[in-house]
């Protein structure tokens, strides 16, 4: 019950993952052992999107015995050929890390959410990561990351990896329709592909 209530909406009802990470695989990225996960859960991760949840100590407890039985559900991997992967990696490169996330942590959120990731991107997508569209007064179209923004300015990055400054005063328009600039591969990969690419990236430390 507490676990439904303070922690399913981004790892899953069953920890499963997907804003979150997949807790059934019994690895966690923060949390080695039992007291640091205690922390985790208490007083939540800086720098991510991971909240301090606000329970008593026998509650944090209790969450915990229950995220330590999901492992009996076994690691998630994915039956993809992760050689065959790399190889597909190779047209995916060039953004990760440079535009796009690390994923060398992703195998922490599980194969689903990394499956899910590659056929429909815009799904879920990391922090920081988010596209805009910029269209200046000139006629000039910059999209990008979106880096920072305020009244009087916005920055972004290029997928050349190039950074950009625009004064608002002369932009027209910011247009946020298409947050992700990662295409959609449904359609464009075949299932045993991306099988193939999820196994690959569940590998990838």
């Amino acid at each position: 019950m507490l676990f439904q209530k303070h922690c399913s909406y981004c790892h899953g009802a069953g920890g499963e993952g997907g804003r979150g990470p997949d807790l059934a695989s019994g690895r966690f990225q923060h949390a080695r052992n039992d007291e640091e996960l205690f922390l985790v859960i208490r007083n939540g991760v800086r720098g991510t999107e991971m909240p301090a949840v606000r329970a008593t100590v026998d509650e944090v407890r209790a969450l915990m015995a229950y995220v330590r039985s999901l492992r009996v559900r076994g690691e998630k991997t994915s039956s993809g050929d992760a050689a065959a992967g790399e190889r597909l990696f190779a047209q995916c490169a060039g953004c990760h890390p440079a535009i796009g996330p690390d994923l060398r942590t992703s195998s922490f959120r599980g194969a689903a959410f990394i499956r899910d990731s590659i056929v429909k991107p815009e799904a879920e997508i990391a922090a920081g990561f988010r596209a805009i569209i910029v269209t200046a007064k000139d006629g000039v179209t910059v999209s990008g990351i979106r880096l920072n923004e305020d009244d009087v300015s916005v920055q972004l990055r290029t997928a050349d990896g190039a950074l950009h400054s625009l004064l608002k005063a002369g932009v027209v328009s910011i247009d946020r329709s298409r947050p992700s600039l990662m295409p959609a591969f449904a359609g464009r990969l075949t299932e045993k592909q991306i099988d193939d690419l999820t196994a690959y990236v569940m590998g990838m430390r």
